[in-house]
């Protein structure tokens, strides 16, 4: 599991953050927390099931939500719930954010997601 995971953390690293700095930065912020490693187990263990089709977006949404664990994507739609807010009601969905850094973060990984 642990070279399966390293794995994955090499891959975000390399196939999303060439063309995103930002993602990269973000990462870096994270990668010594409980909820990264978290996010790790859940990507090794279930591959992209819970990465949606932005696997940018889905990886910010997971590292800024902390209390959405593994229990909330088994038993809840609160993650499904979460995405759907965030995809469908855009830039309107991120307003009420007070702190400017996870605001510009998930401005960042919208513009993957819409992005052609």
């Amino acid at each position: 599991m642990k070279s399966l995971k390293k794995c994955f953390e090499q891959h975000w690293k390399v196939k999303y953050g060439f063309s995103n700095q930002w993602f990269i930065l973000f990462l870096k912020e994270y990668e010594d927390t409980i909820n990264y490693n978290s996010v790790l187990n859940r990507t090794a263990e279930y591959g992209n099931k819970y990465l949606k089709d932005c696997p940018i977006l889905s990886i910010v949404l997971q590292l800024l939500f902390e209390g959405i664990d593994d229990k909330f994507f088994d038993e809840t739609n609160v993650f499904n719930d979460l995405w759907c807010t965030i995809t469908n009601n855009g830039l309107k969905s991120i307003e009420n954010f007070s702190d400017d850094k996870k605001r510009s973060v998930l401005l960042q990984a919208l513009r993957e997601y819409y992005r052609p």
